[in-house]
């Protein structure tokens, strides 16, 4: 043979070699799924190598199992291959091609191959980098011997099969990865250094409002940031791509344009090389956590608030009760008219004075009482002195009210709150001025009026009409006013509990609200309160009790304010008591125990120092049970306070009190 027939012979050879293992690997990346590829390659195998029997075994669980078999042996599919006398297993363990023919002693292969009628069998590992994934055997009835060409051929075969392998495996992985993620609560996005997004989960889509398909491909500060908020995003991203990861807290934006704050951590990706390739970022929303976080502290805040307005109260109330009683020891005792006009100016500033105190009071710490007959008039009044000394110079306020306006049964403080609550967002819906008005008028619903209104019942009410000339508000949102939690004003302005505890407190009355409004132009509240059929009690009750004057009765006093104690003391020897004075609870005690025979009543203010006059009261009640005492204080009425005290005192006055209702107590209680 001559070189060039040679020649030709040997090209003709590499061309089919070629052209076979283009058909035995031809489209292995066109599938993943692990099952579907390892059918088409048992099937090409033993088309291309004519063999009556092809197998892929592979490792699962430590195991060495036959996945696929065709032929001959395609009843071992689903086989564990024990490690002894194992074809496959030498394979493994040699790590290297094996050829074999049954009459050989280490001829057995997975059973005994007599029984299958195998002559012939060739074995390949399938590795990569070392790594042994399995064993592709090939088996033949007739005595076969191939040629170095064809080993080498298969083996490079093989080669191609275990990467093939590897991947499919790898996206069954990627497969459950995948499902796990979907079901994470996070908002789950992968993007290249570039900020492309190339991964966006199920959640994503939930937070964000966009499917998968218009994420990927898209730059993530385009799609869920606003300018504003780009700066934080690029110090994250700075970060991690220094530390090699970051977690903190991120404004982003929803499709809707929603402003959301998420949680995020960031992770960076490196590939096999070393290589910064991507960044994984989990979000998780926390925007209606950061809103209660908020309500809480405003809450809290407010609580505090509170209790220093209770203090500031005490310490206010305790300077206007000498003014007070001092001015009306004075226009008792002076004959001039034009100081009688001075003192009158001075007693009324102080009755002012304690007023604005308990509307304070009233406001800050929710103070309310028992429902009784009230006049919705005065209140209006009041909150008009209110309005008038503390809005804008620029709201006009104008209030009309029917002159025989009718009386409804309410608590009076929650009455107040709900006209300050109204009044004050009236207010706010006017930045640049406009015009407050405030009417009350009677009205009768009658039944066919009643009945469009659950829970209404047809009869008199009183219609109180608060109506600006303010922004508006939005159709769209008018429905939600109402809401807890709902406000349109910023976060360090409002709370969203105002109009929501106006309208509790209006059902609680047994009546309701409507609302009309017209965005530019201004909006009108109306509320619907149940008139009185004039059969409880007012909720202020004038004491009516005759004020007589002393018979040289002795009484003691306990207060810790000298100037309180000294005013206290000089209204009742004006009116023919006798007194003694203590600065502190021990005191006090020490007086009444040396006196307890001689005195007629104890007048104790429940704050005092060393021992209070809680304390005080009930030591007085253990030695003398009949004692009786009168309890004052300067903070606001002393709810739990006063329920641990009440069963054991006579009768209670709110500081600032004045001369008449000392002397109408003391006369009450001493008659009792």
């Amino acid at each position: 043979m001559s070189e060039l027939e040679k020649l030709k012979r040997e090209n003709e050879l590499l061309r089919k070699n070629l052209e076979n293992l283009m058909r035995i690997t031809e489209n292995l990346v066109s599938t993943l799924e692990i099952d579907e590829l390892l059918e088409t390659l048992v099937g090409r195998l033993a088309e291309i190598t004519n063999s009556d029997g092809t197998a892929i075994a592979l490792f699962d669980d430590g195991n060495l199992t036959i996945k696929k078999a065709t032929g001959v042996i395609a009843k071992l599919a689903g086989l564990k291959l024990p490690k002894e006398e194992s074809f496959s297993w030498r394979i493994i363990n040699e790590g290297k091609t094996i050829y074999q023919r049954t009459e050989e002693p280490t001829s057995k292969i997975y059973i005994d191959i007599k029984d299958l009628g195998i002559s012939t069998s060739l074995g390949i590992p399938l590795k990569r980098f070392n790594r042994v994934i399995g064993v592709l055997s090939l088996h033949w009835l007739k005595p076969y011997t191939p040629t170095e060409e064809e080993i080498h051929l298969l083996e490079v075969t093989a080669e191609r099969i275990t990467l093939s392998i590897m991947n499919a495996q790898q996206f069954e992985q990627i497969k459950l990865q995948a499902q796990l993620i979907d079901l994470s609560p996070s908002a789950l996005i992968v993007g290249d250094l570039n900020d492309m997004i190339m991964f966006w989960n199920k959640s994503a889509e939930e937070i964000y409002g966009y499917t998968k398909e218009e994420a990927i491909g898209k730059n993530i500060t385009d799609l869920i940031y606003k300018p504003e908020h780009l700066e934080d995003y690029f110090k994250a991203k700075d970060i991690t791509l220094k530390d090699g990861k970051w977690s903190g807290e991120l404004k982003q934006k929803t499709k809707d344009g929603r402003t959301i704050t998420v949680w995020s951590n960031f992770k960076l990706l490196i590939d096999d090389e070393g290589r910064q390739v991507k960044i994984l970022v989990a979000n998780t929303n926390i925007t209606e956590k950061k809103k209660i976080e908020a309500l809480l502290n405003r809450a809290q805040r407010l609580e505090a608030i509170g209790r220093l307005a209770a203090g500031i109260a005490h310490d206010l109330n305790n300077i206007l009760q000498p003014i007070t009683m001092a001015s009306e020891i004075l226009r008792r005792r002076s004959r001039d008219e034009a100081e009688q006009r001075y003192i009158e100016i001075i007693n009324l500033s102080a009755q002012r004075g304690a007023q604005l105190v308990k509307q304070i009071l009233t406001f800050s710490k929710g103070i309310s009482g028992e429902k009784g007959i009230v006049q919705v008039k005065h209140l209006i009044r009041e909150v008009e002195t209110i309005l008038k000394e503390t809005f804008p110079k620029n709201i006009k306020i104008e209030v009309d009210i029917q002159k025989d306006l009718w009386e409804v049964v309410a608590d009076p403080n929650q009455i107040m709150q709900v006209l300050m609550n109204l009044c004050v967002n009236a207010k706010d819906a006017m930045p640049n001025g406009g015009k407050l008005a405030i009417k009350a008028q009677n009205l009768t619903l009658d039944n066919h009026y009643a009945t469009q209104i659950s829970g209404i019942k047809p009869g008199p009410y009183i219609l109180i009409t608060v109506e600006d000339t303010g922004v508006g508000i939005p159709a769209e949102i008018i429905d939600k006013i109402f809401d807890p939690f709902f406000t349109t004003k910023e976060p360090e302005k409002g709370t969203g509990l105002g109009l929501s505890t106006v309208n509790n407190i209006i059902k609680e009355h047994d009546g309701f609200i409507n609302v009309y409004s017209e965005v530019g132009k201004g909006t009108i509240f109306k509320v619907y309160l149940p008139a009185s059929s004039g059969e409880i009690k007012p909720a202020i009750e004038e004491i009516t009790e005759e004020i007589t004057v002393g018979d040289q009765e002795l009484i003691l006093i306990a207060e810790d304010e000298a100037p309180i104690c000294l005013m206290i003391k000089t209204v009742l020897e004006d009116n023919n008591y006798r007194t003694i004075t203590a600065n502190n609870g021990a005191e006090a005690l020490v007086k009444f125990i040396q006196n307890k025979d001689e005195i007629a009543l104890i007048i104790v203010d429940l704050g005092m120092p060393v021992m209070d006059g809680a304390e005080l009261i009930k030591t007085v009640r253990k030695i003398e049970p009949k004692a009786k005492i009168i309890a004052t204080s300067g903070l606001a009425t002393p709810t739990a306070l006063l329920d641990e005290v009440v069963k054991n005192i006579s009768a209670f006055i709110q500081k600032p009190f004045d001369a008449k209702t000392l002397l109408k107590e003391t006369t009450r209680v001493l008659k009792s």
